[in-house]
């Protein structure tokens, strides 16, 4: 139409001549870094591998990346028919697994005999031993009581875990053995008084498909849980929880929400795929790992400015999903693999790392200075000059293997 005038010329107009103005700055900004840096091509093309596809692309990944030395078995035992899912101690001399063949079995180390008791209806996917060596938990499939509370010195079921409706994948002891925490397939996370499994004290539904939870190993009262959405939830059980869904029932909360984030915790932790455990090891401090082959460690203060749930560590190295972590009684992470491995990693490896080199970037700075001084006074230098090289050449070697460890800045 002649004459016509769009009523949002005033801003259409600088939107054109911003986007205009921004491609003419990208182009000059690419051939520049291109002048700057030779292998600014190459850098850009490999800038958006993630580590899970490095794994099977990068032909160097085991040198940039090299795996903690495998643990090899010092025995094996036998008699299961099917895989084994679920393993716990139950005293310092036996320990019982379930497996997919619906059998508990408890096993003497010494002798590798083991006596087999069948209680589930199918596959058993966990097991967990309280602390105290007291009571057995076995949780696995079945159309009811996929949870089972055993007495490990009579080997038989005292009991069921009242709650689940569908298969329970994981469940944990608290530290001081007073609780029980359990995970199903439909998303429940029920935590029991390990002296009542008849009602749970406290249930959340995940979103998805529940994989694993555990209480920190500090303060009983707080609870880490993970699932197939990848998000890490921590809860405290100590307030109420209020299901999402009831606020449906507010008309004016759905008509007017923009976004609602249930989270206390850390959303998409393994860049979307689904987490396989956690180890809540401090209030401030948590284990995951998943199915994009790494394990985190996350910082859950606010100190410093930080965000809540930011990343501190990874430990990268694995070449297919982590399913499993443990901690030993040493400090070390214990990490199972979805191709059968068994690895263990140093908790904070990167962290002994930086102290080393800052003692050595301190101790090489003083020599220069004592060298400085002995040269002005005519003294011979020599010693303190031989000590310094050597002292370089330590900080170099301590520099490479610091390449070997990714923390995130």
């Amino acid at each position: 139409m002649a004459g016509y005038v769009s009523p949002y010329r005033l801003v259409e107009e600088p939107m054109r001549v911003d986007k205009a103005a921004r491609q003419r700055k990208k182009v000059k900004t690419e051939e520049y870094l291109r002048r700057m840096h030779p292998d600014y091509d190459y850098f850009l093309e490999h800038s958006n591998i993630g580590y899970k596809d490095r794994c099977s692309k990068d032909a160097e990944f085991t040198q940039h990346f090299p795996l903690p030395p495998l643990h090899e078995a010092e025995k094996t035992f036998k008699g299961h028919s099917d895989s084994v899912d679920g393993v716990a101690w139950v005293s310092d001399t036996s320990f019982a697994t379930g497996a997919h063949d619906k059998a508990v079995r408890f096993w003497d180390v010494a002798s590798g005999s083991s006596q087999a008791v069948t209680a589930h209806e199918g596959a058993i996917f966990c097991m967990a031993s309280s602390p105290n060596d007291m009571l057995l938990v076995s949780g696995g499939d079945g159309s009811h009581g996929q949870c089972k509370v055993w007495d490990p010195v009579a080997r038989k079921v005292v009991g069921d875990v009242q709650g689940h409706r569908t298969s329970v994948f994981q469940c944990r002891f608290a530290k001081d053995s007073s609780r029980l925490v359990s995970v199903a397939r439909d998303g429940r996370v029920l935590v029991h008084d390990a002296g009542n499994f008849a009602k749970p004290i406290f249930a959340k539904v995940l979103h998805n498909i529940a994989r694993s939870a555990d209480f920190c190993h500090t303060d009983p009262a707080l609870l880490a849980a993970c699932g197939q959405d990848g998000n890490v939830q921590v809860l405290d059980l100590r307030v109420p929880y209020l299901p999402y869904e009831q606020l449906a029932q507010f008309s004016s909360c759905v008509s007017n929400y923009v976004s609602l984030n249930p989270l206390n915790g850390i959303s998409r932790a393994h860049s979307g795929y689904a987490c396989g455990d956690v180890q809540f090891l401090r209030t401030d401090c948590l284990l995951s790992c998943g199915k994009d082959n790494r394990i985190l460690r996350w910082n859950l203060s606010y100190s410093n400015g930080g965000a809540y749930g930011a990343c501190a560590a990874q430990y990268l190295g694995h070449s297919t999903g982590v399913r499993g972590l443990a901690m030993t009684s040493n400090g070390s992470i214990v990490s199972c693999c979805e191709d059968g491995s068994l690895r263990t990693w140093g908790f904070d490896d990167m962290g002994v790392i930086q102290r080393q080199l800052q003692a050595l970037k301190t101790e090489i700075s003083s020599l220069n200075k004592q060298s400085d001084a002995a040269a002005k006074q005519d003294e011979d230098v020599s010693p303190l000059k031989a000590k310094i090289v050597q002292l370089r050449k330590e900080k170099t070697r301590l520099e490479m293997e610091a390449q070997k460890h990714v923390t995130p800045s």
